[in-house]
């Protein structure tokens, strides 16, 4: 759902919640496990979309989805619904 209101004279003003996947990418690629990421939209989900991280480890060091979520958290301080959730 989109939610749009009118400014008197200057057009419309969407005032729905934004993802930024840049910035979202640039703190994934910050982690020193990872090389290179995506960070796009599931539509596939039932329940609206889901926020899906893809990404490849350096030096085939593996990693885990709680891990991702812990250090954009806790180092690189991102909101709770910009973290991906796959």
């Amino acid at each position: 759902m989109r939610y749009w209101r009118w400014k008197a004279g200057k057009g419309p003003i969407n005032r729905r919640r934004k993802d930024k996947r840049r910035e979202v990418e640039t703190h994934i690629l910050a982690h020193p496990k990872v090389e290179n990421c995506a960070y796009v939209r599931d539509a596939r989900s039932v329940l609206g979309r889901k926020r899906l991280c893809l990404y490849s480890d350096k030096r085939n060091q593996e990693m885990t989805l709680e891990e991702l979520c812990k250090f954009l958290k806790e180092e690189r301080h991102i909101t709770i619904f910009k973290l991906p959730e796959r």
